[in-house]
């Protein structure tokens, strides 16, 4: 009797332990999604090649950049079926990016400010899935807007790239893939900001897009996520994330085709670069924390704090009368950033 009366009272402290992280959706549900991302970063080193050799550019330039973007995603399920969604609206809002910096050196300082703004802002887009598996965005038949606005929308929110297909249990551990990193800095794809304020302060996404080419198709990611859950409290489970992730961007043929616009602006006479090669690559390593509802099948909060080095390559030539230059500039810079998404599900 002793044994079987100790059988009864732990099974329900298994239970409470263990955990199936599936994300569902359910039809006539409304979902929230607010995000803020908030980046700093300070040059570390500078070189300048001019026809192979050192430019004799003074060391002491000091470069600061920030940037914050955020937006809130109102979400309604309009069909689903066993935890799956074939159809659902996304009402964009409070799309906001600002980007400033300030450079000091031998040629004395500048500072430099941008702000994004976005023409889906206030917007609804309809996602419909369609027979292959991917989601098409149209305008609802009441709303109109730019169809150039719908290109490069990402529908599904990627919390579920974050989950395993095992049932966990305290202190399990699985690994992610390193993407989904990507897609949680850039949430909802390509958002179609468009700068304003100082020139050339438009951030690499921007200039893909705004040139028509995807960063998805010009890159590159390595590296590890791994999860570990914490613990279960009132049927929500704590996971943490320790990240390390390089990600690799070839922006040579957005630049390319940003310059040859903007050649086209050009006053007569202006000296403009040929830029031959453009290369970002981050190196990122950090930490996160995610709280998951496990009966309502969804992410209710991510926090990520990561440090990064990031390292631009740029090869440019330069005709000026007969003669040619060749430029080639490196500059590497060290940073945080911060990622903050809640998610609030109100369900019939």
């Amino acid at each position: 009797m002793k044994l079987a009366f100790l059988a009864i009272c732990t099974c329900p402290l298994i239970a409470l332990s263990t955990a199936d992280l599936a994300s569902t959706y359910s039809q006539g549900e409304t979902r929230t999604t607010e995000y803020s991302v908030e980046e700093s970063s300070s040059l570390v080193d500078l070189s300048v090649l001019m026809n192979g050799e050192d430019s004799g550019m003074p060391g002491d330039m000091q470069q600061e950049k920030s940037r914050t973007f955020s937006g809130t995603f109102t979400d309604t399920i309009l069909r689903a079926s066993d935890g799956e969604v074939s159809s659902f609206s996304r009402t964009y809002a409070d799309l906001e990016d600002e980007t400033s910096a300030s450079m000091s050196g031998p040629m004395g300082d500048q500072n430099m400010d941008s702000w994004g703004e976005s023409d889906l802002d206030g917007l609804t887009v309809l996602f419909t899935k369609e027979e292959g598996g991917g989601f098409v965005a149209t305008f609802p038949e009441d709303e109109s807007g730019d169809d150039e606005l719908l290109e490069g929308l990402e529908a599904l929110l990627p919390w579920a790239e974050f989950l395993t297909d095992e049932n966990v249990k305290i202190d399990d551990e699985w690994n992610i893939e390193p993407f989904a990193l990507w897609n949680a800095l850039n949430l909802g794809g390509n958002l179609s900001f468009v700068s304003n304020g100082d020139e050339g302060m438009l951030m690499s996404q921007d200039a893909a897009a705004a040139s028509g080419h995807s960063l998805r198709d010009a890159m590159t990611v390595d590296g590890e996520i791994t999860a570990s859950l914490i613990s279960i409290e009132d049927g929500i489970a704590n996971f943490t994330l320790a990240l390390e992730v390089d990600v690799v961007q070839d922006l040579s043929e957005a630049m390319r085709a940003l310059a040859e616009e903007q050649i086209g602006n050009a006053p007569d006479g202006a000296m403009m670069p040929d830029i031959e090669t453009l290369e970002d690559a981050r190196e990122y390593e950090g930490e996160g924390t995610v709280l998951w509802h496990i009966d309502g099948g969804y992410m209710v909060s991510m926090e990520l704090s990561l440090e990064f080095t990031e390292t631009q390559s740029m090869v440019m030539s330069m005709s000026m009368g007969p003669d040619e230059m060749s430029i080639d500039q490196t500059l590497t810079s060290e940073g945080e950033t911060e990622l903050l998404v809640e998610v609030e599900v109100t369900r019939e």
